[in-house]
């Protein structure tokens, strides 16, 4: 994670930024004239829901998910207290596991399910949302370094395919957990 506090830039200079690290990646529901890759979120004090709020991976319900995101805070909440953002390290909190439970992970898939933050919400995804639903690893290898990382998150994973509904949200949801409560794996900027 790299942080760079106060600065004030340009969505152009946003896209050009993260291209330094990759080609960008399109976001299905980007508003118009910002262009395909950024995404706006915004929330208030009476927001209902807040899209990205509780542990999660952007895009994993997509064929290709992206290898990250470049976070632009324009506004934080009245006060100045809450919006913290964090991130976990995702190979440690496998390699936390114990090694019975790895080797049970390793091999399983899961849908991930892009309209399970709409239906969760009570929402129906916009007409325009090409919806996409994708069977990935439970634990996949990252592209570069090899190493294997849990990748499941309660927001669009929907189920472990080679199991009962029951057994999967069961393993699921001790998992969500896992990534929850494994304070020293994660870093947190105010």
């Amino acid at each position: 994670m790299l942080v760079f506090r106060d600065q004030d830039i340009t969505p152009e200079q946003h896209k050009r930024f993260a291209g330094a690290f990759g080609e960008l990646h399109p976001v299905a529901l980007a508003p118009q004239g910002s262009g395909p890759h950024v995404l706006e979120i915004r929330a208030g004090k009476d927001s209902k829901a807040v899209a990205g709020n509780g542990w999660h991976s952007d895009g994993t319900a997509d064929p290709e998910p992206s290898l990250g995101s470049v976070l632009y805070v324009t506004r934080i909440p009245e006060g100045g207290s809450g919006g913290d953002t964090l991130l976990q390290h995702a190979p440690r909190l496998r390699r936390a596991l114990s090694p019975t439970l790895r080797g049970f992970l390793d091999g399983l898939t899961a849908l991930h399910d892009g309209a399970l933050p709409w239906t969760a919400a009570g929402q129906t995804p916009p007409p325009e949302y090409d919806v996409p639903r994708t069977e990935h690893p439970v634990v996949v290898r990252h592209p570069q370094n090899g190493r294997r990382l849990l990748f499941v998150n309660g927001p669009y994973t929907s189920h472990i395919t080679q199991l009962s509904r029951a057994e999967s949200d069961a393993r699921l949801e001790m998992l969500y957990a896992h990534i929850a409560r494994t304070p020293l794996l994660h870093c947190r900027v105010r």
